[in-house]
């Protein structure tokens, strides 16, 4: 368990808070590419580690973000006019370029002021259909990761953002926690759970882990025994990396493919990314070695029920006062009474815990291994970062960054299954 204060300075993102230090060291998803989808289109007003932004993107396609507040009198500039190269806000006409400099101050129509003073922008880069900023020091910005899903194809790369109303270690966590997937997700999971005639990895409820720490935060290894059809003992192997300050990749089944051979090999790299401390953008990046099917993706997660998501932005709208939707008439025969999809039921039990958890009375077991050492590091990058030093994974090469799920062949020792991960791993 965490004491109330440990929980408080983990969870807690906003200006000049220890673990707000830490994530303005990295840069971050602020929006999709598509929210911004033409040169001159609306501004975006965004939030991100409980600050308020101003996205646009210019008449030559430049991306902008700025302080959503004019410099002026605190105007949103998300009302604001985008024209001629730049954001022109509605209340007195000053008009700011990308880089934040003062193009018209109709006002106060001084050449010498407009050259002296400045908004604050903040580095964009659009890459992977996502738009990323860095908000953090500026004499400490490093290069933008390389992420593997970056280059690929658009074909081939699906990204989703999903808004919940909780901090984001809850949602992290339970990326983390490879145990209850055999028991939250049994319908997709464990098809036969009420009729015990699929025998399956996930039938093993308690997989034994082994968690190594790396460069970038961590990799865990899940192994679970599975029985095969002709009575072979086998065991099942789910290599997941943890990516400091808060992302994950979900590994696909490798050995056989999605839709009985019908799609390559599917990961997920999800970034919980804070808009504030109670509220979370889950940027999910569905990305593969062939074209993806977008619209099945969509029914798999359960984000084209439109009585849990709301249809323009993927925001969760299920609440405690219905029960998060739950329909508990269906239990016979579908595990948790939420049928619609694997983040549906996700979504209702991190949001049953409250906006921010209460870690203190937890009592946690060994299948929490890697929820435990998740928060030791974000500790120790909090305490790294107050003392003048670096946190992991900054200036790490992430190109052959992986995961795995599938049969461990015998006698194979599991770091060779994510051979991308060797020069990354710490040594003692």
């Amino acid at each position: 368990m965490l004491t109330k204060e440990d929980n408080d300075l983990i969870c807690r993102i906003g200006p000049g808070t220890p673990m707000g230090n830490v994530f303005r060291r990295y840069w971050h998803p602020v929006c999709l590419a598509e929210q911004l989808p033409h040169n001159d289109c609306d501004p975006l007003a965004l939030k991100l580690l409980g600050q308020n932004f101003v996205a646009f993107r210019n008449t030559e396609g430049q991306l902008g973000l700025l302080d959503e507040g004019c410099m002026h009198r605190g105007t949103s500039l998300a009302l604001g006019r985008v024209e001629h190269c730049g954001i022109r806000c509605i209340y007195h006409g000053w008009k700011y370029a990308v880089d934040g400099s003062l193009m018209d101050v109709p006002n106060h129509p001084d050449p010498g002021y407009m050259q002296r003073q400045r908004a604050r922008a903040y580095p964009v880069r659009e890459a992977g259909g996502i738009v990323w900023a860095y908000i953090g020091p500026t004499d400490k910005q490093l290069p933008f990761p390389n992420f593997p899903f970056l280059e690929l194809p658009d074909e081939q790369r699906f990204v989703i953002r999903v808004n919940l109303h909780t901090n984001y270690l809850q949602n992290l966590e339970g990326g983390l926690d490879s145990s209850h997937s055999s028991n939250l997700h049994s319908d997709f999971f464990r098809p036969g759970w009420n009729t015990s005639t699929v025998n399956n990895a996930m039938d093993d409820s308690a997989p034994r882990l082994e968690v190594e720490d790396t460069e970038f935060g961590y990799h865990y290894a899940a192994f679970r025994r599975v029985t095969t059809e002709d009575g072979k003992d086998i065991e099942n192997v789910r290599i997941m990396p943890f990516i400091l300050p808060s992302s994950r990749i979900i590994p696909g089944r490798r050995r056989r493919s999605i839709g009985g051979g019908t799609q390559g090999v599917i990961d997920f790299f999800i970034l919980e990314t804070p808009m504030d401390d109670e509220n979370t953008a889950a940027y999910m990046v569905l990305y593969g070695d062939k074209k993806i099917d977008r619209e099945g993706a969509l029914f798999q997660l359960g984000l084209s029920d439109e009585r849990f998501w709301s249809t323009d932005d993927y925001t969760y709208k299920a609440t405690a006062g219905n029960r998060w939707g739950q329909n508990r008439s269906v239990m016979d025969t579908s595990w948790t009474g939420f049928s619609g999809g694997i983040y549906i039921e996700d979504a209702a039990v991190i949001g049953s815990m409250g906006a921010i958890a209460d870690r203190s009375g937890e009592h946690l077991v060994p299948g929490d291994k890697a929820i435990i050492r998740a928060r030791r590091l974000l500790l120790e990058a909090a305490k790294a970062v107050a003392e003048g030093k670096e946190p992991r994974g900054l200036s790490t090469d992430f190109k052959g960054l992986s995961a795995f799920d599938g049969d461990l062949p015998a006698n194979q020792d599991w770091h060779q299954l994510v051979p991308g991960h060797r020069h990354l791993v710490e040594h003692s």
